[in-house]
Protein backbone atom coordinates (compact mmCIF):
# COMPACT_ATOMS: atom_id res chain seq x y z
CA UNK A 1 0.00 0.00 0.00
CA UNK A 2 1.47 3.35 -1.04
CA UNK A 3 2.02 6.17 1.44
CA UNK A 4 -0.47 9.05 1.49
CA UNK A 5 0.58 12.00 -0.67
CA UNK A 6 1.05 15.35 1.02
CA UNK A 7 1.35 18.58 -0.96
CA UNK A 8 2.73 21.64 0.81
CA UNK A 9 1.76 24.89 -0.93
CA UNK A 10 3.80 27.75 0.48
CA UNK A 11 5.44 31.10 -0.24
CA UNK A 12 8.97 30.94 -1.62
CA UNK A 13 10.26 32.73 1.50
CA UNK A 14 13.41 30.84 2.60
CA UNK A 15 12.01 27.63 1.05
CA UNK A 16 10.13 26.65 4.21
CA UNK A 17 7.69 24.67 2.09
CA UNK A 18 10.58 22.36 1.22
CA UNK A 19 11.43 22.00 4.93
CA UNK A 20 7.86 21.01 5.81
CA UNK A 21 7.65 18.54 2.92
CA UNK A 22 10.98 17.02 3.97
CA UNK A 23 9.61 16.56 7.50
CA UNK A 24 6.51 14.78 6.20
CA UNK A 25 8.70 12.51 4.11
CA UNK A 26 10.68 11.66 7.23
CA UNK A 27 7.55 10.52 9.08
CA UNK A 28 6.39 8.29 6.25
CA UNK A 29 4.43 10.34 3.72
CA UNK A 30 5.08 10.87 0.02
CA UNK A 31 5.51 14.63 0.20
CA UNK A 32 6.27 17.46 -2.20
CA UNK A 33 6.15 21.24 -2.05
CA UNK A 34 5.21 24.05 -4.38
CA UNK A 35 6.08 27.75 -4.01
CA UNK A 36 3.08 29.69 -5.24
CA UNK A 37 5.00 32.96 -5.57
CA UNK A 38 8.36 31.56 -6.62
CA UNK A 39 10.38 33.38 -9.29
CA UNK A 40 12.45 30.72 -10.97
CA UNK A 41 14.86 32.75 -13.13
CA UNK A 42 16.20 36.25 -13.83
CA UNK A 43 13.56 36.93 -16.48
CA UNK A 44 10.77 36.11 -14.02
CA UNK A 45 12.31 38.40 -11.39
CA UNK A 46 12.60 41.29 -13.86
CA UNK A 47 9.01 40.76 -15.01
CA UNK A 48 7.85 40.76 -11.39
CA UNK A 49 9.66 44.05 -10.74
CA UNK A 50 8.07 45.71 -13.76
CA UNK A 51 4.56 44.26 -13.67
CA UNK A 52 3.98 43.73 -9.93
CA UNK A 53 6.29 45.80 -7.73
CA UNK A 54 6.48 48.92 -9.89
CA UNK A 55 2.69 49.35 -10.24
CA UNK A 56 2.39 48.87 -6.47
CA UNK A 57 4.97 51.60 -5.91
CA UNK A 58 2.98 53.89 -8.18
CA UNK A 59 -0.22 53.27 -6.21
CA UNK A 60 -1.92 50.94 -8.71
CA UNK A 61 -3.68 47.72 -7.70
CA UNK A 62 -2.86 46.02 -10.99
CA UNK A 63 0.43 44.65 -9.63
CA UNK A 64 -1.24 42.80 -6.77
CA UNK A 65 -3.99 41.58 -9.07
CA UNK A 66 -1.42 40.05 -11.43
CA UNK A 67 0.49 38.49 -8.52
CA UNK A 68 -2.62 36.89 -7.01
CA UNK A 69 -3.95 35.64 -10.36
CA UNK A 70 -0.59 34.08 -11.25
CA UNK A 71 -0.16 32.42 -7.84
CA UNK A 72 -3.69 31.02 -7.93
CA UNK A 73 -3.45 29.68 -11.48
CA UNK A 74 -0.18 27.92 -10.71
CA UNK A 75 -1.44 26.46 -7.42
CA UNK A 76 -4.60 25.05 -9.00
CA UNK A 77 -2.54 23.47 -11.78
CA UNK A 78 -0.30 21.78 -9.20
CA UNK A 79 -3.27 20.53 -7.16
CA UNK A 80 -4.78 18.92 -10.24
CA UNK A 81 -1.47 17.47 -11.34
CA UNK A 82 -0.33 16.01 -8.02
CA UNK A 83 -3.78 14.91 -6.79
CA UNK A 84 -2.65 14.81 -3.14
CA UNK A 85 -4.39 13.01 -0.29
CA UNK A 86 -3.57 15.80 2.17
CA UNK A 87 -2.65 19.48 1.76
CA UNK A 88 -0.79 21.98 3.93
CA UNK A 89 -1.15 25.60 2.86
CA UNK A 90 1.41 27.91 4.45
CA UNK A 91 0.03 31.43 4.80
CA UNK A 92 -1.94 31.34 1.51
CA UNK A 93 -3.40 34.85 1.52
CA UNK A 94 -2.00 35.45 -1.98
CA UNK A 95 -4.45 32.87 -3.37
CA UNK A 96 -7.91 33.92 -4.50
CA UNK A 97 -11.30 32.25 -4.03
CA UNK A 98 -10.80 29.95 -7.03
CA UNK A 99 -8.06 28.07 -5.16
CA UNK A 100 -10.15 27.60 -2.01
CA UNK A 101 -13.12 26.46 -4.09
CA UNK A 102 -10.87 23.91 -5.77
CA UNK A 103 -9.94 22.50 -2.36
CA UNK A 104 -13.58 22.31 -1.27
CA UNK A 105 -14.68 20.66 -4.52
CA UNK A 106 -11.90 18.07 -4.30
CA UNK A 107 -12.66 17.34 -0.61
CA UNK A 108 -8.95 17.13 0.26
CA UNK A 109 -8.27 17.40 4.02
CA UNK A 110 -6.39 20.71 4.35
CA UNK A 111 -4.60 22.53 7.14
CA UNK A 112 -3.58 26.18 6.79
CA UNK A 113 -0.48 27.16 8.80
CA UNK A 114 -0.12 30.90 9.39
CA UNK A 115 3.24 32.44 10.33
CA UNK A 116 1.92 36.00 10.52
CA UNK A 117 -0.99 37.72 12.25
CA UNK A 118 -4.38 37.96 10.59
CA UNK A 119 -4.19 41.76 10.63
CA UNK A 120 -1.03 41.63 8.51
CA UNK A 121 -2.57 39.34 5.90
CA UNK A 122 -5.45 39.61 3.47
CA UNK A 123 -7.27 36.37 4.23
CA UNK A 124 -11.00 36.09 3.64
CA UNK A 125 -12.20 34.36 6.82
CA UNK A 126 -14.62 32.29 4.76
CA UNK A 127 -11.62 30.70 3.05
CA UNK A 128 -10.23 29.69 6.43
CA UNK A 129 -13.65 28.47 7.48
CA UNK A 130 -13.73 26.12 4.48
CA UNK A 131 -10.63 24.08 5.39
CA UNK A 132 -10.20 21.24 7.87
CA UNK A 133 -8.22 23.24 10.42
CA UNK A 134 -6.05 26.32 10.91
CA UNK A 135 -2.73 26.38 12.77
CA UNK A 136 -1.19 29.73 13.67
CA UNK A 137 1.96 30.92 15.36
CA UNK A 138 -0.14 33.61 17.05
CA UNK A 139 -1.83 32.59 20.32
CA UNK A 140 -4.11 35.62 20.09
CA UNK A 141 -5.26 34.72 16.58
CA UNK A 142 -5.97 31.13 17.65
CA UNK A 143 -8.38 32.48 20.26
CA UNK A 144 -9.96 34.92 17.79
CA UNK A 145 -10.50 32.29 15.10
CA UNK A 146 -11.91 29.75 17.53
CA UNK A 147 -14.40 32.34 18.81
CA UNK A 148 -15.51 32.85 15.20
CA UNK A 149 -16.18 29.11 14.84
CA UNK A 150 -13.06 28.37 12.81
CA UNK A 151 -11.13 25.35 14.16
CA UNK A 152 -7.75 26.81 15.10
CA UNK A 153 -4.83 26.01 17.37
CA UNK A 154 -1.44 27.52 18.16
CA UNK A 155 1.48 25.89 16.40
CA UNK A 156 4.91 27.50 16.87
CA UNK A 157 7.41 27.75 14.05
CA UNK A 158 10.44 25.44 13.89
CA UNK A 159 14.06 24.59 13.09
CA UNK A 160 14.92 22.90 9.80
CA UNK A 161 17.16 19.88 10.48
CA UNK A 162 17.47 19.12 6.76
CA UNK A 163 19.90 22.06 6.36
CA UNK A 164 23.61 21.21 6.49
CA UNK A 165 25.38 23.62 8.85
CA UNK A 166 28.99 24.76 8.53
CA UNK A 167 29.90 27.06 11.39
CA UNK A 168 31.36 30.47 10.45
CA UNK A 169 33.33 31.58 13.53
CA UNK A 170 33.24 35.30 14.29
CA UNK A 171 33.55 37.37 17.43
CA UNK A 172 30.66 39.56 16.36
CA UNK A 173 27.10 39.82 17.63
CA UNK A 174 25.01 39.23 14.51
CA UNK A 175 21.50 39.92 13.34
CA UNK A 176 19.88 38.38 10.25
CA UNK A 177 16.62 39.86 9.00
CA UNK A 178 14.74 42.95 7.88
CA UNK A 179 15.75 46.46 9.01
CA UNK A 180 12.71 47.59 10.96
CA UNK A 181 13.22 50.94 12.76
CA UNK A 182 13.20 49.28 16.20
CA UNK A 183 15.89 46.85 15.07
CA UNK A 184 18.02 49.64 13.66
CA UNK A 185 17.74 51.46 16.99
CA UNK A 186 18.73 48.37 18.99
CA UNK A 187 21.76 47.58 16.83
CA UNK A 188 22.78 51.25 16.86
CA UNK A 189 22.75 51.17 20.66
CA UNK A 190 25.15 48.22 20.71
CA UNK A 191 27.35 49.70 17.99
CA UNK A 192 27.48 53.01 19.81
CA UNK A 193 28.63 51.20 22.95
CA UNK A 194 31.60 49.82 21.06
CA UNK A 195 30.29 46.26 20.71
CA UNK A 196 31.12 44.37 17.49
CA UNK A 197 27.77 44.02 15.70
CA UNK A 198 26.86 43.20 12.12
CA UNK A 199 23.47 43.01 10.38
CA UNK A 200 22.82 40.79 7.36
CA UNK A 201 20.12 41.22 4.72
CA UNK A 202 19.11 43.22 1.68
CA UNK A 203 17.75 46.06 3.85
CA UNK A 204 21.12 46.56 5.56
CA UNK A 205 23.33 46.08 2.51
CA UNK A 206 25.02 49.13 1.02
CA UNK A 207 25.53 47.34 -2.32
CA UNK A 208 24.03 49.24 -5.26
CA UNK A 209 22.11 46.18 -6.46
CA UNK A 210 20.40 45.75 -3.07
CA UNK A 211 19.46 49.42 -2.92
CA UNK A 212 17.80 49.09 -6.31
CA UNK A 213 15.93 45.86 -5.70
CA UNK A 214 14.51 47.09 -2.38
CA UNK A 215 13.55 50.48 -3.86
CA UNK A 216 15.43 52.17 -0.98
CA UNK A 217 18.63 54.19 -1.31
CA UNK A 218 19.14 54.98 2.39
CA UNK A 219 20.86 52.41 4.57
CA UNK A 220 21.55 52.27 8.33
CA UNK A 221 25.08 53.39 9.20
CA UNK A 222 26.07 50.03 10.70
CA UNK A 223 28.41 47.16 9.80
CA UNK A 224 26.54 45.05 7.28
CA UNK A 225 26.52 41.93 5.18
CA UNK A 226 24.43 41.05 2.14
CA UNK A 227 21.44 38.73 2.14
CA UNK A 228 22.38 35.12 2.89
CA UNK A 229 20.57 31.83 2.37
CA UNK A 230 19.25 29.72 5.24
CA UNK A 231 22.25 27.40 5.42
CA UNK A 232 24.67 30.33 5.54
CA UNK A 233 22.50 32.02 8.14
CA UNK A 234 22.54 28.94 10.36
CA UNK A 235 26.33 28.71 10.03
CA UNK A 236 26.73 32.39 10.79
CA UNK A 237 24.59 32.23 13.91
CA UNK A 238 26.34 29.07 15.10
CA UNK A 239 29.78 30.65 14.84
CA UNK A 240 28.96 34.14 16.14
CA UNK A 241 29.56 35.34 19.67
CA UNK A 242 25.79 35.78 19.86
CA UNK A 243 22.78 36.17 17.59
CA UNK A 244 20.04 38.71 18.24
CA UNK A 245 16.40 37.77 17.81
CA UNK A 246 14.50 41.06 17.56
CA UNK A 247 10.76 41.03 17.00
CA UNK A 248 8.59 43.70 15.50
CA UNK A 249 5.11 44.48 16.82
CA UNK A 250 3.80 40.93 16.67
CA UNK A 251 2.18 38.28 18.79
CA UNK A 252 3.95 35.04 17.89
CA UNK A 253 7.63 34.17 18.18
CA UNK A 254 9.70 34.34 15.00
CA UNK A 255 11.19 31.40 13.14
CA UNK A 256 14.57 32.70 14.31
CA UNK A 257 13.63 31.70 17.87
CA UNK A 258 13.91 28.04 16.92
CA UNK A 259 16.50 28.35 14.17
CA UNK A 260 19.08 30.10 16.34
CA UNK A 261 18.91 27.50 19.09
CA UNK A 262 18.73 24.63 16.61
CA UNK A 263 21.86 25.86 14.85
CA UNK A 264 23.74 25.99 18.17
CA UNK A 265 23.78 29.77 18.56
CA UNK A 266 23.81 31.79 21.74
CA UNK A 267 20.48 33.58 21.38
CA UNK A 268 19.60 36.94 22.91
CA UNK A 269 15.86 37.53 22.43
CA UNK A 270 13.57 40.44 23.23
CA UNK A 271 10.58 38.33 24.32
CA UNK A 272 10.37 36.65 27.72
CA UNK A 273 7.49 34.48 26.48
CA UNK A 274 10.24 32.44 24.83
CA UNK A 275 10.09 30.64 28.20
CA UNK A 276 7.11 28.72 26.77
CA UNK A 277 9.63 26.81 24.66
CA UNK A 278 13.11 27.33 26.17
CA UNK A 279 14.37 27.81 29.71
CA UNK A 280 15.40 31.40 30.35
CA UNK A 281 18.95 31.78 31.58
CA UNK A 282 20.02 28.24 30.77
CA UNK A 283 18.90 27.73 27.12
CA UNK A 284 18.37 31.33 25.92
CA UNK A 285 18.72 34.78 27.45
CA UNK A 286 16.17 37.58 27.18
CA UNK A 287 16.19 41.31 27.79
CA UNK A 288 13.61 43.97 28.59
CA UNK A 289 15.66 47.15 28.23
CA UNK A 290 18.67 48.56 26.37
CA UNK A 291 20.65 48.49 29.63
CA UNK A 292 19.94 44.78 30.09
CA UNK A 293 20.86 44.05 26.48
CA UNK A 294 24.17 45.88 26.91
CA UNK A 295 24.92 43.91 30.06
CA UNK A 296 24.23 40.58 28.36
CA UNK A 297 26.22 41.58 25.27
CA UNK A 298 29.28 42.62 27.27
CA UNK A 299 29.15 39.38 29.25
CA UNK A 300 28.90 37.13 26.20
CA UNK A 301 32.02 38.76 24.76
CA UNK A 302 33.97 37.92 27.94
CA UNK A 303 32.53 34.66 29.30
CA UNK A 304 32.94 31.91 26.72
CA UNK A 305 32.14 29.09 29.16
CA UNK A 306 28.78 30.68 30.02
CA UNK A 307 28.07 31.37 26.36
CA UNK A 308 28.84 27.83 25.20
CA UNK A 309 26.84 26.13 27.96
CA UNK A 310 23.68 28.08 27.11
CA UNK A 311 24.11 27.58 23.35
CA UNK A 312 24.51 23.82 23.79
CA UNK A 313 21.52 23.51 26.10
CA UNK A 314 19.36 25.54 23.73
CA UNK A 315 20.37 23.36 20.81
CA UNK A 316 19.52 20.18 22.69
CA UNK A 317 16.05 21.51 23.50
CA UNK A 318 15.43 22.64 19.90
CA UNK A 319 16.41 19.27 18.47
CA UNK A 320 14.33 17.43 21.06
CA UNK A 321 11.12 19.44 20.69
CA UNK A 322 11.15 22.13 18.01
CA UNK A 323 12.01 20.76 14.57
CA UNK A 324 9.78 20.67 11.50
CA UNK A 325 9.36 16.93 12.12
CA UNK A 326 7.75 17.75 15.46
CA UNK A 327 5.49 20.27 13.73
CA UNK A 328 4.61 17.81 10.95
CA UNK A 329 3.41 15.35 13.57
CA UNK A 330 1.20 18.07 15.05
CA UNK A 331 -0.19 19.00 11.63
CA UNK A 332 -0.88 15.32 10.97
CA UNK A 333 -3.32 15.17 13.87
CA UNK A 334 -5.31 18.10 12.47
CA UNK A 335 -6.37 16.19 9.35
CA UNK A 336 -8.08 13.51 11.38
Amino acid sequence: MSSPKVLVIAPAFHRYGDAIASAFTEIGYEASSFSYDGLTDVAAKITNKLLVELPNRLGSATGDERRIRRATDRSIDVLRSVRPDRVVVVRGDALDSRFWSELVDSAIPTVVWLYDELERMSHDLEHLRSVTAVATYSPNDAVTLTALGIPASTLPLAFDTSVSITSRPTQEIVFVGAAYPSRVATLSTLHGAGLPVRAYGRDWSHAAFDRLRTWKLHRPDLPWGREIDRASGYGLMAGAAATLNLHGVQDGLTMRTFEACGAGAFQIVDRREVSLHFDLGTEVVAFDSPAELLELSHRVMKDRVWRDAIALAGQRRALAEHTFVHRARSLETMWK
